[in-house]
């Protein structure tokens, strides 16, 4: 009787993992969320003047994916379509900005001259900061009324007021891009875990600044 009963509890503790409400299930909802939003994002980015636009919607479906709110697909492009007034400039702007960038990159690496090695890594630095501002700069757009110079001046105040979320954020950009590069097939899952773990980061410092101004 002991023994039936035992295996009566083990089996009751199986069927409550992998019941409709139990860990395994929300575990791989969870999951299924995160890689779906990753490719929203990675499809609707594709233009790249959407990239603003798409950056908004994954902010906002990964969100509601940790809150587990909402379907992700409709909370997805109802941030891709909440500012896209404000986001395309910025993206247009990113554009412009970042193509200059990288091509002054590449046109001085090789050289050995001191002044071309001390250009570089300033460019290096300005291209630190722009990432870590972008971060920002879109999911305040989510949150803060305002025009795009008003956001640009929160996202830039962030960037520099909470250095080390910066720093990580960036880090993460730069993981993600090595692991992507590394692993080919790893594209299809890391950008909505990307995503993820910033939404985690950034939720912080928006709540941060928010309690403080308040």
């Amino acid at each position: 009787m002991e023994h039936k009963s035992s295996n009566s509890k083990k089996e009751n503790k199986l069927q409550d993992f992998f019941g409709l409400d139990g860990p395994f299930s929300n575990f791989m909802n969870t999951l299924g969320n995160i890689i779906w939003t990753g490719l929203l994002w990675l499809v609707t980015s594709i233009p790249l003047i959407t990239m603003g636009c798409s950056a908004m919607g994954a902010f906002r479906a990964s969100e509601k994916t940790r809150k587990n709110q909402g379907y992700i697909t409709k909370e997805f492009f109802t941030g891709f379509v909440s500012d896209w007034k404000t986001a395309l400039p910025m993206q247009i702007v990113n554009l412009i900005f970042f193509a200059w960038l990288i091509f002054d990159c590449i046109y001085l690496y090789g050289y050995e001259a001191e002044y071309a090695l001390v250009i570089s890594y300033v460019l290096y630095g300005i291209l630190f900061f722009a990432l870590g501002l972008n971060c920002y700069y879109y999911p305040c757009l989510g949150v803060f009324e305002g025009n795009f110079f008003e956001i640009f001046k929160i996202a830039f105040y962030m960037t520099f007021r909470h250095l080390l979320t910066t720093i990580a954020l960036v880090g993460l950009i730069a993981a993600a891009v090595l692991v992507v590069y590394l692993m080919p097939w790893s594209i299809m899952i890391v950008p909505g875990l990307w995503w993820y773990a910033a939404d985690i980061l950034i939720q912080r410092v928006i709540r941060k600044e928010i309690g403080e101004t308040v």
